[in-house]
Parts: structure tokens; C-alpha cells; sequence
């Protein structure tokens, strides 16, 4: 056997199977946890032009992939109130403002 293709196929197994062990289950979710025991969070920036479009629909997003926790870039047109209820609506907490 070439000594390369066995190298490649080791590194090849591995990756695959690294990628299946940390997306199966319960260890996904310790994989991506945050040491500190909080959940871990996303800078609403990132999605800003998503949210200067539809803020609760984006919003309703975020919970639905699992997001607990955000960092308010701006309000987007929405009082603190009203923005607030959104993220209370969908479990999620704004633990920092950016």
C-alpha cells in the first residue's frame, strides 16, 4: 500500500468521524457549551440587516436554532419595551449591549 493514501485515509476517518461525534446528541451540546455554564450568546450585529427587515421573525429564528442569549447591537426601530417583550417572547435574554 502507498504509505500517503494510508495517511490520507487516517486523517480523512478521523475528520469524519471527529464531525459525527461532535454533531450526534448529547455531546453537541457539551461540545459548544460555554465553560462558564452560560449559554452561549450572538451579537445581534451580525444579523443587523436580517433585523432591519423583520425583528420578530428574525428574533423567532434565533430561538429556533437554540439561541438563549443575544448582545443588543440597536433596537431597530422598536421602543425598549417592545423589544424587549420580543426577546422575552422567544426565551431569550440580552445579557450585553454592544
Amino acid at each position: 500500500m502507498n504509505p500517503v493514501m494510508n495517511r490520507r485515509s487516517f486523517l480523512r476517518s478521523t475528520a469524519v468521524g471527529g464531525a459525527t461525534l461532535a454533531f450526534s446528541g448529547p455531546l453537541t451540546r457539551s461540545a459548544f457549551a460555554s465553560p462558564y455554564g452560560k449559554p452561549v450568546g450572538l451579537q445581534l450585529y451580525t444579523l443587523r440587516a436580517e433585523l432591519e427587515k423583520d425583528v420578530a421573525g428574525t428574533i423567532q429564528q434565533l430561538a429556533k436554532i437554540g439561541y438563549k442569549d443575544v448582545e443588543i447591537y440597536s433596537l431597530y426601530g422598536k421602543s425598549a419595551a417592545e423589544f424587549g417583550k420580543i426577546l422575552s417572547d422567544n426565551g431569550i435574554t440580552a445579557s450585553s449591549g454592544h
